[in-house]
């Protein structure tokens, strides 16, 4: 299946309002952002032609939020993101900025 850049675009959407939106710490506004909009289902799939460098910044992106083993019931991504510094956690959330930025380039048009 080759997901088209409006849906790319749409996820992505959804984890900016989610990081930007309520006052938990950024490590949990990461987690919900990436966990709730079905991220792992971007992994899996193609985009559409010409994004494929998007693609494997997104892919860079979700190999540092699950760098970490789980340990219990917890997963990859909490294990990570529970480890991981507050600037730490808002450089992998400007990352998400950066990637939505790019999405909305190439569905726009610049």
């Amino acid at each position: 299946m080759i997901y088209s850049i409006s849906y790319v675009w749409e996820k992505f959407s959804e984890a900016v309002r989610t990081l930007v939106r309520g006052s938990d710490s950024i490590q949990e506004r990461l987690f919900n952002a990436v966990a709730f909009n079905n991220f792992v289902g971007l992994e899996a799939v193609d985009w559409e032609t010409g994004t494929e460098n998007l693609k494997k910044d997104f892919l860079e992106l979700m190999e540092k939020i699950s760098e970490k083993e789980a340990s219990g019931n917890e997963g990859r991504w909490k294990a990570t993101l529970s480890e991981m510094s507050e600037e730490e956690a808002s450089e992998l959330a400007e990352k998400i900025l950066y990637l939505y930025d790019e999405i909305c380039s190439v569905k726009y048009g610049k």
